[in-house]
This record gives structure tokens, sequence and C-alpha cells, in this order.
């Protein structure tokens, strides 16, 4: 159960940020100036962590350069990451290959 809810809580905390701002900040706003609405909302939906980062670092930074670039990519590799883009299956848990029966006469 512990685990289940940290997931939750996991994927949920950056979406709540974004609403927190953009209901009591201009930060949202002043980030996203300039570009069209779908952006951010497409940004909230599939890539929360990204949305977030690139405003934050639009209004405080004032653009997106080297360090700023990196702070951005782990930003996106965490979305990507929630969303099981790196999964594998462990060799214990893949299901046996079927073996080919071949018949003998």
């Amino acid at each position: 159960m512990g685990c289940c809810l940290m997931a939750l809580v996991g994927a949920v905390w950056p979406r709540i940020v974004i609403v927190i701002l953009a209901l009591f900040t201009q930060v949202m706003t002043r980030g996203f100036q300039g570009i069209a609405l779908l952006w951010p909302v497409l940004g909230f939906v599939f890539l929360p962590t990204t949305t977030l980062a690139y405003a934050l670092i639009k209004v405080y930074a004032g653009s997106i350069d080297s360090p700023w670039l990196a702070a951005l990519a782990v930003a996106f590799f965490n979305d990507l990451g929630q969303l099981g883009v790196f999964r594998r299956q462990s060799l214990l848990t893949r299901a046996p290959a079927r073996e080919r029966f071949v018949d003998p006469g």
C-alpha cells in the first residue's frame, strides 16, 4: 500500500506544483509568454516535470543556456522514466521462450 502511495505522489506532485504556481503566481504565465496555450497543456499532461522546469528556468534565468539546458534534460529524462520508457524485463520475470517441437521421425 505504501509503495503504491509513493508512486502516486511521485507522479502527481509536479502537476500539483504547476496548478499552485498557475493559480497563485505569474510564473507559468511569464514562463510561457508568447507560446500558444497548447504547449503548456500538453506538457501538463505528458511531461509535467519538464514543463515545470522550463517555466522556472525561463522566468528566473531568462534563457535556457548550457547549465540550464542540462537541468532541463534531467527533468525530461525524469519524465521519460516515469512514463516507463526505460523499463526492461529482468531475466527472472521474462516468460520462457517457446521451444520448437521437432518431430524425430
